[in-house]
């Protein structure tokens, strides 16, 4: 049994580090796109995006703790603590007694940070383009919440993740509409986008960076 857990772990591991590595290599010929988003970065986001992460993993931590059930993801199956399929099976890494092993997962997470920008602007383009009607933008925000399920994630961070989605439609909307007056609808929607998908990539960015840290820390 012990035999079987572990070629999970290995296999979980190679999917998460095939799934960066190949969304770099994708995208290796628009690389730009990463300090075009960046470059965006604002003291006042970094603000906004630290009180929605405090938000958000309150929610979390409160509905695991206090909800039954709802501390469970898939992943649990493979790792005891669960997580995020893209994270979790390579961070563990640091927990092995072999230096080689342990330096593996800030290599991965600097990769990773570098993946960000265009996974969040793919889901961006899917869950928040063209939806500017609150009936619409909180329908969209649960099926962005709804959708981590398939990365593992307990039900509790799940449900946690529609917050973020609605502060994500709320900046796209709030662009859309703003921009629609004075220039073309496709501009707008594009400007919106490249809006939301900052945002996005700088929540992400934020949470990786202190795991990047503590990996760091544990080599």
């Amino acid at each position: 049994m012990n035999t079987v857990y572990i070629v999970f772990q290995l296999l979980a591991a190679g999917f998460a580090v095939y799934t960066v590595f190949s969304e770099l290599y994708r995208n290796k010929e628009n690389l730009s796109f990463i300090w075009n988003i960046w470059r965006r970065f604002r003291l006042g986001m970094f603000l906004q995006v630290l009180v929605l992460i405090v938000v958000m993993i309150t929610t979390a931590v409160f509905l695991s703790q206090n909800v039954p059930y709802l501390h469970y993801g898939w992943l649990n199956i493979i790792l005891k603590n669960g997580g995020n399929i893209i994270i979790a099976p390579v961070v563990v890494g640091t927990q092995s007694p072999y230096l080689a092993v342990r330096i593996l997962p800030p290599i991965f997470l600097f990769a990773l940070l570098l993946a960000v920008p265009f996974m969040a602007n793919f889901e961006e383009r899917i869950f928040r383009k063209g939806y500017y009607t609150w009936g619409k933008m909180i329908q969209h925000s649960i099926y962005f919440g709804i959708v981590h399920l398939i990365a593992g994630i307990s039900l509790a961070v799940a449900i946690a993740l529609i917050i973020p989605g609605l502060f994500y439609a709320h900046k796209y909307q709030r662009t859309y509409l703003k921009l629609l007056l004075s220039v073309e609808k496709k501009e707008a929607v594009k400007e919106a986008v490249f809006v939301t998908t900052t945002y996005h990539t700088l929540t992400n960015s934020l949470l990786i960076t202190y795991l990047l840290i503590l990996t760091i820390l544990a080599v």
